[in-house]
């Protein structure tokens, strides 16, 4: 008997080996062939940088996490020092890709204690901490986390221009393999880490994109948009509000208490979803970036119709 089960021209019951891929980042096969056959260009990412990082050193690195390492280093933490985490929405939930780095230097607490030496500001999926400048009244050295924010930015919350040091993903941003990137103010950084080839091809990617930076704006603000509508008949409503100038990296959504969250995580992930619950909350989240057509999220709207009605 066939598992295949098709509903509103989706595929929504197929073996393992033939499901599709949504990553929460925008990455997919076809970019492979994209790049390898772009010309070695650089000078758009260059110059960019050079425009956009005036009076900061940047230094290139395989990923986040390498950034945050690096910074950490930079900062010469003693193991019984501590980084305390401050994140956009209050939630205790934060990635285990942050915790994991820090815990190789220090501790971390999620509050101000008497070994507090150094301060981290996780910009959660593009929305910025509120406040951010007063995080200086503290005194003491700020790393922003904008892994998720490269191009989220306002007047007001002064994103990336408060930290001591700051961090990117260009892999959540781009639909790039690797990449990350470091910026200090008034701090040397070392050399970048990655190799020559590795890294010219990284610039050769990004410039590509860097060019698109409009474009891809409006589709991730558009593709929440149109899932904060498709969604609201199944009751889930979109947990962040992102202020004029700022991106979302993830579509966020608010759940009704009955729905069980762990079990739509498995759901999705065998409907080839990537996505996850928002830890400390009944919150959920789930791919909105800008490689996803109107029909894409189409997808995941009758994946969850048949979630929630099955």
């Amino acid at each position: 008997m066939s598992l295949a089960h098709v509903r509103n021209g989706y595929v929504l019951g197929i073996d393992s080996d033939l499901l599709p891929q949504y990553r929460l980042n925008p990455f997919a096969t076809r970019h492979v062939a994209a790049h390898a056959a772009l010309a070695p260009a650089t000078a758009a990412i260059d110059s960019y940088f050079e425009q956009r990082l005036s009076g900061q050193q940047h230094c290139y690195t395989a990923n986040g996490r390498q950034a945050l390492n690096l910074a950490l280093q930079l900062l010469d933490l003693q193991p019984t020092d501590c980084v305390t985490i401050f994140t956009s929405s209050e939630n205790l939930y934060i990635s285990g890709c942050v915790t994991r780095q820090i815990e190789q230097h220090c501790r971390w607490s999620r509050k101000m204690e008497p070994e507090t030496k150094v301060i981290f500001v996780n910009h959660e999926f593009g929305l910025s901490y509120p406040n951010l400048p007063a995080l200086k009244q503290h005194g003491l050295p700020i790393i922003e986390d904008c892994c998720y924010a490269f191009d989220s930015a306002t007047a007001a919350n002064q994103m990336g221009q408060v930290g001591d040091f700051v961090i990117y993903s260009f892999a959540k941003y781009f639909p790039v393999q690797f990449g990350g990137l470091l910026t200090a103010f008034a701090r040397p950084l070392p050399a970048s880490p990655l190799d020559e080839t590795s890294l010219q091809y990284l610039k050769s990617v990004l410039s590509e994109y860097v060019e698109r930076l409009p474009e891809i704006r409006d589709r991730r603000l558009h593709n929440q948009q149109w899932l904060a509508q498709a969604l609201r008949r199944f009751a889930l409503t979109p947990r962040f509000d992102f202020p004029a100038g700022e991106v979302p990296g993830v579509f966020m959504f608010a759940a009704p208490a009955e729905l069980d969250l762990p079990e739509l995580k498995n759901f999705l992930w065998n409907k080839g979803v990537h996505c996850s619950v928002f830890y400390g909350e009944q919150a959920f989240f789930i791919p909105v970036h800008q490689e996803l057509s109107e029909l894409d999220l189409g997808y995941f709207v009758a994946c969850l119709d048949q979630f929630v009605n099955q």
